[in-house]
């Protein structure tokens, strides 16, 4: 009789930490509890994204003023919020308002600025943009002069270097500067950052 009772022995079933038999697992209460603890999972592995920032990001790029960018190719408050991040990393890796030649130099040579557009306008342009950062918050003239001194050091035949062409004019200016470090950081900034960055995004808008 007892060997009878072992071989009728239950078959339980593990859940929570807790052993549940057969009946139990057909019970419509512990089915519910099994299911709403399978949907609180699938909403923490997915958290839903907070309406409010998707509001706030969009609001902050409909806010963006256009005073230099082509209006054709940032047709949109997106693209000139995707260009408005670009210029924001390289912005953050220079080291003095005079540096602020380089991103100058980067979007001029991508052609993505209207046609000659001078420092003053350029200034004014990441002013508007970037009031807090401290190479901006000085007058207009004061930048102007340190970007055109700037300028004057990175000179070929008489005209400013291209970023395109800098690193293959990199021992030329590595032997007259005698800090390569300096120049690699520019080619980093420049040419691999900003002006990259930019590059991939006007074939993107054109696709």
């Amino acid at each position: 009789m007892e060997d009878n009772k072992q071989q009728q022995t239950e078959v339980k079933n593990f859940y929570g930490g807790i052993y549940f038999d057969r009946c139990q697992m057909t019970d419509i209460k512990f089915q519910t509890i099994v299911q709403g603890d399978m949907h609180v999972e699938a909403e923490e592995a997915n958290p839903i994204q907070n309406d409010g920032e998707m509001a706030e990001e969009e609001q902050e790029n409909t806010s963006l003023n256009n005073l230099i960018f082509s209006p054709s190719l940032f047709a949109t408050a997106e693209r000139l919020g995707q260009l408005r991040d670009l210029i924001a990393s390289a912005l953050e890796q220079l080291q003095g308002k005079n540096e602020l030649f380089w991103l100058h130099a980067a979007l001029d040579d991508a052609e993505v600025m209207n046609f000659q557009t001078k420092d003053v306008e350029f200034i004014n342009q990441m002013q508007e943009w970037f009031p807090d950062s401290p190479w901006l918050n000085c007058s207009a003239r004061s930048i102007a002069n340190a970007i055109s001194t700037e300028r004057n050091k990175w000179l070929q035949e008489g005209e400013r270097v291209k970023v395109t062409n800098l690193r293959a004019s990199r021992q030329q200016f590595v032997k007259m500067m005698q800090n390569s470090h300096k120049i690699d950081r520019f080619i980093h900034i420049a040419y691999d950052g900003l002006y990259k960055g930019v590059m991939k995004l006007k074939a993107e808008f054109r696709k």
